[in-house]
């Protein structure tokens, strides 16, 4: 284990016994979140078939910026070019999907988006009645008919008490619930996320090929056997990501906040890595990229939970033919490891697959 990585956890472990005290140690590390954050990143990278990367990874996040989510994966950034000319739906659904989570810790189930007067507007399911108290004149009893009338006999047979037959009583005020009008439903912030791939107003792509086809929501990946291991920032094969260097890259109009697994990373330079494959999650204005990153607020160890279910899926399979490509491309640099040690990681991470697969659907 890298050594800046054995520090981090004698650091959290070292705080987690102040506030353990003479409780069980162990288990308040099963509930502390940056704990199992780093043991489940460490998992990752030991399922990298890049010797480099599992050893230079965490010393790269860590002093680039880079921020370690729940399930082991890292949130990083990079700019695209927008090929639709309007996408500011998928700029405001991205955007407050992942605050309503990670700033908020809320369910944006319970949330609905609505366009009113031009702009979109998020409203909590609570907000979407109100109750009115209304007057009326109405008899209740007879709602108003002044008679009651016999299904069995298929006509009206007596005149209404309450009224005297006519449908009228003294005015009397009730409460009624009734809908708010927020404009123009759009729809469900869930459902609207996970649909954001659909969308024709998502489609972004790289700068230097032009040929990705990048969307938030959608993963985007190359080849692993078409990218290279070089501790270049640029000009190498691969799917470039950056933390605090965005601002200095010129490559798109768009900055997204992207998730990568440990375990896909093929590079890493001075300020730049390198993936093949990663998931963008939320367009962020380019003024902002990197604030986001730095902001204590948005706790980004809430982001994941789709994507951990989707990545352990059939993960022993992934991860030896991950060693097996680059078993074949090097004679050098491939973790001593074997398929036993491989279930035996696979099956630590799968510990967490139990846990939130009840609380979230696959992303499909």
């Amino acid at each position: 284990m890298p050594q800046l990585l054995v520090e981090k956890f004698i650091e959290i472990v070292e705080t987690q016994k102040y506030y353990t005290g003479f409780g069980n140690l162990q288990e308040d590390l099963n509930n502390n979140d940056e704990y199992l954050a780093h043991k489940n990143f460490f998992m990752w990278c030991c399922l990298n078939p890049r010797a480099e990367v599992a050893h230079e990874l965490y010393r790269f996040l860590t002093e680039n910026s880079f921020r370690i989510t729940k399930q082991g994966f890292f949130v990083a950034l990079r700019n695209v070019v927008t090929l639709h000319g309007s996408p500011e739906l998928v700029h405001f659904v991205s955007n407050t999907y992942n605050k309503v989570k990670a700033v908020w810790k809320k369910n944006p189930n319970e949330y609905t988006v609505f366009l009113e007067n031009g702009e979109y507007k998020l409203v909590h399911n609570d907000k979407l009645f109100k109750e009115e108290t209304r007057t009326s004149t109405i008899c209740q009893e007879c709602d108003g008919e002044g008679q009651f009338y016999d299904a069995n006999i298929d006509e009206w047979y007596s005149d209404c008490d309450h009224c005297n037959g006519t449908g009228e009583v003294e005015e009397y005020e009730y409460t009624t619930t009734v809908p708010v009008n927020h404009g123009e439903k759009i729809g469900n912030l869930v459902e609207l996320y996970l649909d954001l791939p659909n969308r024709e107003e998502n489609r972004f792509t790289d700068d230097w090929t032009k040929t990705f086809d990048i969307r938030v929501g959608q993963i985007t990946s190359m080849p692993m056997e078409e990218c290279n291991w070089s501790t270049q920032d640029c000009a190498a094969a691969g799917l470039h990501f950056t933390a605090d260097q965005i601002h200095y890259v010129g490559c798109g109009d768009q900055s997204v906040l992207i998730l990568i697994n440990p375990m896909k990373v093929v590079g890493i330079g001075t300020h730049k890595g390198r993936c093949y494959e990663y998931l963008p999650i939320m367009t962020v204005p380019r003024e902002e990229a990197t604030k986001i990153l730095h902001d204590g607020m948005f706790d980004t160890l809430q982001l994941d939970e789709e994507y951990a279910i989707r990545e352990l899926e059939s993960l022993a399979e992934k991860a030896k033919e991950g060693f097996a490509t680059e078993a074949k491309k090097y004679e050098f640099n491939i973790p001593q490891i074997s398929h036993r040690e491989i279930n035996n990681i696979v099956l630590s991470l799968n510990e967490m697959k139990s846990k939130i697969t009840k609380r979230v659907s696959t992303i499909k």
